[in-house]
């Protein structure tokens, strides 16, 4: 997932631009993707293909920290989804991998993250996390925005989705529309809706709702 997987380098041990240099590497990097649009396209049966070859690839080696970071950025990706956080597939990893960037990345989606390893998340992820790790509830609102890509921006406004104004809903809300993500505009658009107080408005987005559901 490119939240996770192409921004922190984690497929490639170099830069996201960079082919990886060994086929796994490669296949396992392609078959992320694939998984990642699937997924947020709610083409699901499609998607579990693709995370099934991806686990397949990056378990042809020894060094299971690849599979670790695919089993965290699945995760990852099902928060920006606005589901808790939960990653038991990793934590059986864990103890087997030496990797200091994804403990960090997993204490961020717990909340449990420490000033020391601040240092060790993706960038796009530092400005906020240093204000949450203050409980600053105003400065996080203002990072959000400015978080790219819309799958990060996603992640880090489902971690504080309570605390998201109508405004800021609404903003995320027709991003990920534009950008296609079928299942992330359900998700966004049912929490919406349950956060939504005038009763015409919540027909009218119910009504949305049920046509997006009826071509599934």
């Amino acid at each position: 997932m490119r939240i996770f997987l192409l921004a922190m380098l984690l497929l490639l041990g170099g830069c996201s631009s960079k082919t990886p240099p060994n086929m796994w590497q490669y296949k396992t990097h392609n078959s992320y993707k694939s998984f990642e649009k699937y997924y947020l396209e709610y083409k699901l049966d499609l998607a579990a293909i693709s995370l099934k070859r991806a686990r397949e690839y990056a378990s042809q080696s020894a060094d299971l920290s690849t599979l670790a970071q695919i089993e965290l950025s699945v995760c990852a990706l099902k928060v920006a989804l606005l589901e808790p956080y939960s990653c038991q597939r990793y934590e059986k990893l864990e103890s087997l991998i030496d990797s200091d960037a994804l403990t960090a990345y997993d204490h961020f989606l717990k909340n449990t993250l420490s000033e020391d390893e601040l240092s060790d998340l993706p960038e796009q992820y530092k400005d906020f996390a240093q204000a949450r790790l203050h409980n600053d509830k105003e400065q996080m609102l203002k990072e959000v925005p400015k978080i790219t890509p819309l799958t990060s921006k996603m992640i880090t406004a489902s971690l504080i989705q309570e605390e998201l104004p109508p405004k800021l809903r609404e903003a995320i809300l027709q991003e990920i529309s534009f950008h296609g993500y079928t299942y992330g505009t359900i998700t966004w658009l049912t929490f919406e809706i349950e956060h939504t107080e005038g009763e015409a408005k919540k027909r009218e987005l119910q009504q949305k709702l049920e046509v997006i559901y009826s071509f599934r």
